[in-house]
């Protein structure tokens, strides 16, 4: 018996027993070959067949490039309305771009390199924690980031401070904004429970890929804050990019 033909297993053999059946019995090659006949009478039926969404597929790929291969399969479910008036189910539409082998590009977001600039375009925070996760002693080092929570149809914004000595807690606060005064917030708490134990070396450093925690304006709050005022406490921002000032 012949083997599977590689990857192309029996729908290959069909392929063979359709080229040669002009010079040999079909029973004879499918007996050769290991299949049956009346796999390959289907096969021969499916092969017959004419494509009913090849119309459809031409006018989704047509829309595919017309828009830079940026639409996914509801926009283009969309313009296949728009354009032609066909009303086509979304999920016929991504079987059919599958098959075809196309989906959207997804565009990569810019770093926008003024994100972390002053008004003035100086540090006002040097990175003393210099990745440096590790500490010997608790309250040592804190670090501090905010969280999205989805709840119940808006959105909550947890802001944590963490000893890296034992990864614990030392304060948080939940708002409804994002914005300087949840920070703000956090650290006069984290502040007012552990002041009396603070190390002569402590840091507090703000790591956090959202808006209000990396802006200058939070950090030179946290800083000239009185609740904030310490000599043992050194500011660090190791996520600040500022460009030379003109």
């Amino acid at each position: 018996m012949v083997g599977n033909f590689g990857k192309g297993g029996k729908k290959l053999k069909f392929r063979v027993v359709d080229e040669l059946r002009h010079h040999h019995s079909v029973k004879d090659l499918c007996k050769f070959l290991g299949v049956s006949r009346s796999g390959y009478y289907r096969y021969l039926s499916r092969k017959n067949k004419t494509d009913k969404d090849q119309s459809l597929k031409e006018r989704i790929h047509y829309i595919y490039g017309l828009r830079n291969k940026r639409y996914g399969y509801r926009r283009i479910q969309a313009e296949l309305m728009r354009l032609y008036g066909l009303r086509v189910n979304h999920k016929k539409v991504l079987r059919i771009m599958q098959k075809l082998g196309i989906q959207s590009i997804i565009r990569r977001r810019r770093f926008d390199q003024n994100r972390y600039r002053t008004p003035m375009g100086v540090r006002i925070a040097d990175n003393l924690l210099n990745r440096q996760f590790y500490a010997e002693r608790p309250n040592q080092k804190w670090v501090t980031d905010v969280t999205r929570i989805p709840v119940g149809g808006q959105n909550l914004f947890l802001s944590a401070i963490m000893d890296l000595f034992n990864n614990e807690i030392v304060a948080f606060h939940i708002s409804s904004r994002n914005n300087n005064a949840l920070v703000l917030n956090t650290v006069r708490k984290a502040l007012e429970k552990k002041r009396t134990c603070l190390e002569p070396s402590f840091t507090a450093i703000g790591i956090s890929n959202t808006r209000p925690m990396t802006t200058t304006t939070c950090w030179l709050s946290l800083a000239s804050d009185p609740a904030c005022q310490d000599e043992a406490i050194a500011w660090t921002m190791p996520r600040l990019r500022v460009s030379s000032p003109t």
